[in-house]
């Protein structure tokens, strides 16, 4: 298996298959935004199985003009693993429907993506194209902005997750490319940049967090090396600011709810929580949820009670990846699927000196993928989380063993 480029590549160093690879990576990424577009203002019914077949194309393609390709052993153990949960589960669930959407469902978003996460990749033109076609929502921006706005006014949470592949794209790469820009990613630039502006407004809270994580991965990769003896006070104020919100958050909510109003501005994220806040239900409901699953956990620890089994008995799904995990699957199941994503971490910002493109892809599909997952979505149909965990066992613990 070719390795994924090092370093900041210079100007047409990138092979074509990296390029087209890294094109299909965009792609995927993008998927749930140009379907929101096509189907907000163009007549194309069903665009989500028009890009599913399009991105199938392109990897076979690039199977094809790929001379060698190797599946790390590891990867074929963890697969299987994941594959007998799912059989299992299938078959102690008498073959029950929603079992079968969610292995469906994770055959393209979890298994399809883990496999273009193996192909070589290039942070950079990664970038180039999701800013390219994020541009495609420029052509009826006001059908696009009335569909992403709610009756309340505010973007809706599809929308601003949609929004968010383009937005932490574009902040990564107005960090270490901007010099390498032309007009057209200039223009994908500014029209993200005003994207940003609608979601950190307007947006919804999980996608904010997801831009505020991206952030902090940043800082704290920028300043790994402890070249300045204030990197780590930045580290330290970071940490003890999360353990204020942890303890204190109502009470930080409404002080900050006070303090945007008295100076005549506020934001939708804090406006809402500090709405619901009041009410006692700062998350949602997602208190009562999570007690369900912790409950379940106690019953199962080990093994779990299958996947799908929380949506089959409640009829929706943790809004957590690791109560999820651990409620399908157990202990099992958690260490197999979170264990890689983990050692990602360890490695990102254990080694002083990096893979720059590893190290960047790591954090651009960490920011979009797992934030989200910590307050919504299933994760056996997030793409960019099992992009995240491929890219891990494929081209950091794989090459490690090697």
């Amino acid at each position: 298996m070719k390795n994924i480029s090092h370093g900041k590549q210079k100007k047409d160093s990138v092979p074509n298959n990296i390029k087209l690879n890294s094109f299909l990576l965009a792609l995927v990424l993008t998927i749930p935004y140009l379907n929101l577009i096509f189907s907000s203002f163009a007549s194309i019914q069903s665009p989500g199985l028009l890009f599913g077949v399009l991105t199938i194309l392109i990897y076979a393609i690039s199977l094809i003009r790929s001379r060698k390709y190797e599946v790390p052993i590891m990867l074929v153990l963890c697969s299987m693993v994941i594959f007998i949960f799912f059989l299992v589960s299938y078959i102690s669930a008498s073959y029950d429907g929603v079992v079968k959407a969610t292995v469906l469902s994770f055959l393209y978003y979890g298994f399809f993506s883990i496999l273009v996460s193996l192909k070589s990749l290039s942070i950079k033109h990664t970038l180039i194209y999701i800013i390219i076609l994020s541009i495609i929502g420029i052509i009826d921006l006001n059908t696009l902005i009335n569909s992403a706005r709610t009756t309340s006014g505010t973007i809706s949470m599809s929308y601003s997750y949609a929004f968010l592949p383009s937005i932490c794209a574009t902040i990564i790469f107005l960090i270490y490319y901007l010099k390498e820009s032309n007009l057209i990613i200039l223009i994908g630039c500014a029209f993200n940049i005003y994207l940003l502006w609608l979601v950190v407004t307007d947006g919804s809270r999980g996608a904010l967090l997801a831009i505020a994580f991206l952030i902090v991965l940043l800082i704290t990769n920028r300043y790994k090396k402890g070249h300045h003896k204030v990197n780590k006070w930045i580290i330290y104020i970071l940490l003890i600011g999360i353990l204020y919100l942890i303890v204190d958050f109502n009470n930080f909510i409404r002080s900050l709810y006070h303090f945007t109003h008295n100076y005549g501005f506020s934001l939708n994220i804090i406006d809402k929580t500090y709405s619901k806040s009041l009410e006692g239900d700062a998350l949602n409901n997602r208190e009562y949820i999570y007690g369900l699953a912790v409950e379940g956990i106690k019953q199962s620890p080990i093994i779990g009670h299958g996947i799908g089994s929380f949506e089959i008995k409640y009829g929706g799904y943790p809004h957590n990846l690791l109560l999820q995990l651990l409620y399908e699957g157990g202990i099992i199941l958690t260490t197999v699927v979170l264990g890689p994503i983990l050692y990602g971490f360890i490695w990102l910002y254990k080694k002083k000196t990096n893979n720059f493109n590893i190290s960047m892809l790591i954090i651009l599909l960490s920011s979009i993928g797992i934030p989200r997952l910590l307050f919504s979505a299933n994760v056996w149909s997030r793409e960019s989380f099992w992009l995240l965990f491929g890219l891990v066992i494929a081209h950091v613990i794989a090459k490690r063993r090697n």
